[in-house]
């Protein structure tokens, strides 16, 4: 089943994100939520509250439009609920790759998957990116402190390129999510959680 359409799996594989309008139904997301608030352990898609999600037919299409036929579910899903960002040291950018071997000619063939369950589009809360970012590696600085040591780091061993990385000010984006969209990023794409939404006006 084809789930996709072309200009959106080659948006996906440029921008390295792609965000899938009203998937889920009301009643989906319903669902949803009260397991959230049950919050109970284990891999959230195996709970029956969140309807095997991640084994929706649905669901199951787009990662096969985006990733292939061979597919393999990880089980390391999980829920956030009265999530709470620290005063400091909460948001950065950072990739969620293990044992990346640097080769950015090639597709690193994993992915994370989101669905936020309050309204991203007018508050606070959800999921940054950088466009395009899963083509270069990411070098995470949580503070103006650890920006300048790993800045300080490479100059040091001549690499000026990674220096170039640490400090350049690449364009991300607040991305715009309803409690029925689907969201998929590569596990590479630069990404940060509890995004700022800035309001001048209540």
């Amino acid at each position: 089943m084809q789930a996709l359409t072309k200009e959106q799996v080659e948006f996906f594989k440029r921008e390295g994100y792609l965000l899938v309008k009203d998937l889920f139904s009301d009643e989906e997301v319903e669902d949803f939520r009260a397991a959230c608030r049950r919050d109970e352990s284990g891999d959230t898609a195996c709970r029956t509250g969140f309807r095997n999600v991640m084994l929706m037919p649905k669901v199951v299409a787009i990662m096969h439009d985006l990733a292939g036929e061979n597919l393999i579910y990880l089980g390391l899903s999980l829920t956030r609920t009265h999530d709470t960002p620290k005063p400091v040291r909460s948001r950065f950018f950072h990739t969620d790759t293990v044992h990346d071997d640097g080769d950015y000619a090639t597709v690193y063939p994993v992915y994370n998957t989101g669905v936020y369950l309050q309204d991203r589009i007018h508050w606070s809360g959800g999921l940054k990116i950088i466009p395009r970012s899963h083509m270069w590696p990411c070098v995470t600085n949580k503070t103006i402190n650890e920006l300048v040591k790993n800045f300080v780091r490479k100059l040091i061993s001549l690499d000026f390129r990674g220096a170039w990385y640490v400090i350049a000010p690449y364009h991300s984006i607040n991305v715009e999510t309803t409690p029925r969209d689907f969201l998929v990023w590569y596990v590479r794409t630069h990404h940060s959680g509890y995004a700022v939404r800035l309001k001048w006006f209540p």
